[in-house]
């Protein structure tokens, strides 16, 4: 599924009192793009895709209720990446004994504008008549406080407490969860999301459950406290850090039917934390490089294959131009000894691409031209097959005439990314008439 549809799929359900759902990947097991249809809006076509999401059955979490034959389904616009159509329809049961009620919801965008001007009223203040200003939130109480900034400065970290947010950290040991029979014996199962401390030597001090079910979230909270990491640096020193994990409880197939809980839903704790974390923690493009080279030192074989994936264009944002180039290459050395792994295709693509990128900053065209195409040989992968690749070398080559090699390029893509053939027809089309996409 298009990343941009993804997030819009979990808009939707979030609109119908779920919250978002916990990661892409159960979207992309659960949701399916359906097929391509064409809306109108404001007389104008957009060029849609389809997305469905289907489930016997959801238990709310409230006594006895239940939701049953529910069917969600989004229209995402291909090119803005908004939802501009969703529909639901659900049986829902108050309890066992109560009658199903059915329900159908529709709603459609009739118009849509971006960029216009807000007139100045809006960010006028008319006091009501007869309003007299006063220096006292109500009369005897006193003045009124100075206003209070709306951006807080983070206080500094305390010796000991963790200086670093490094998301997602990848565990050098990692121990299983032991499943709670009690969940076992209901048919439970899900994620449970943990926010991760870890001590400069990395190993864990602490581990809080921001998501997943209340059941679950022990067992996991035991794993996670066995774990350990490589530690993360800042000036050249190991300090303690915060990082997030994931611990999967999963049954055998058919053993259950699946709930908003298994699926990852009420992630607002975790999404709030790791806003504000982020914020308190702010990592430069430098920076997010030097913790990813700091982690995979010491990595060999298929663990440093995927830790290969990001580093080449994590060196490029960097401007580290040589790295990103000996990342590209290792990467694409890497995939030659995993050509049966699901990421092959991508460490094809991706590889090739920042070469294309880096060529393009040293100013040698032909070289960037000839990368674009080999990033277009592709086998594909799950993610390039449903998400379309990454098209800014392609842009940035259109940019400098190269319409020849980029219609090449659109047509090679077209071997993987079948589901956005009629996508890459258009891009081609505008190319050809002499535009960009």
């Amino acid at each position: 599924m298009p990343a941009d549809a993804t997030e819009d799929m979990q808009s939707m359900m979030g609109g119908m009192g779920m919250a978002a759902i916990s990661a892409v990947k159960k979207i992309g097991a659960d949701a399916k793009v359906v097929r391509s249809e064409t809306l109108e809006v404001d007389g104008q076509p957009h060029d849609c895709w389809v997305i469905e999401f289907r489930t016997d059955k959801l238990v709310t979490g409230q006594t006895g209720a239940e939701m049953r034959d529910a069917v969600y389904t989004s229209w995402i616009d291909k090119a803005l990446g908004i939802q501009l159509k969703m529909s639901m329809s659900k049986k829902t049961k108050a309890s066992a004994a109560a009658p199903a009620v059915e329900t159908k919801i529709v709603t459609t965008t009739r118009s849509v504008a971006f960029n216009e001007d807000f007139p100045d009223s809006l960010f006028v203040f008319t006091p009501p008549e007869g309003a007299k200003e006063t220096k006292e939130l109500f009369p005897g109480i006193g003045a009124i406080a100075a206003p209070v900034a709306a951006e807080k400065i983070a206080p500094k970290s305390q010796p000991g407490e963790p200086e670093a947010f490094v998301p997602n950290l990848n565990p050098i040991e990692r121990i299983e969860p032991v499943y709670p029979p009690e969940a076992r014996s209901q048919g439970l199962q899900g994620d449970v999301g943990v926010l991760v401390t870890i001590d400069p030597s990395g190993a864990v001090v602490n581990a809080e459950p921001l998501s997943g079910r209340e059941i679950l979230r022990p067992a996991a909270v035991d794993a996670v406290k066995q774990w350990r990491f490589r530690p993360v640096f800042r000036d050249g020193h190991p300090v303690s850090a915060f990082t997030q994990a994931n611990v999967f409880f999963s049954l055998e197939s058919g053993a259950a039917a699946k709930s908003p809980e298994d699926l990852g839903f009420d992630m607002s704790q975790s999404t709030q934390r790791t806003q504000e974390l982020t914020k308190r923690f702010p990592r430069s493009p430098e920076q997010v490089l030097a913790d990813s080279e700091d982690q995979i030192r010491g990595q060999s074989g298929e663990e440093r294959f995927y830790a290969l994936t990001d580093l080449p264009k994590q060196a490029l944002d960097a401007g580290a131009l040589e790295k990103a180039s000996s990342y590209a290459i290792e990467l694409l050395q890497s995939a030659n000894d995993n050509k049966g792994d699901w990421n092959y295709g991508n460490a094809i693509y991706d590889g090739n691409m920042v070469l294309g990128l880096v060529a393009l900053r040293q100013g040698n065209i032909a070289e960037a031209r000839r990368y674009l195409l080999e990033s277009g040989k592709t086998p594909g992968s799950p993610q390039l097959d449903s998400f379309g690749p990454d098209l800014t070398l392609a842009q940035e080559l259109l940019e400098m005439g190269e319409r020849d090699a980029v219609l090449e390029f659109l047509t090679l893509c077209k071997g993987f990314w079948k589901m956005g053939a009629e996508r890459l027809d258009a891009m081609a089309g505008e190319v050809r008439k002499g535009g960009t996409f």
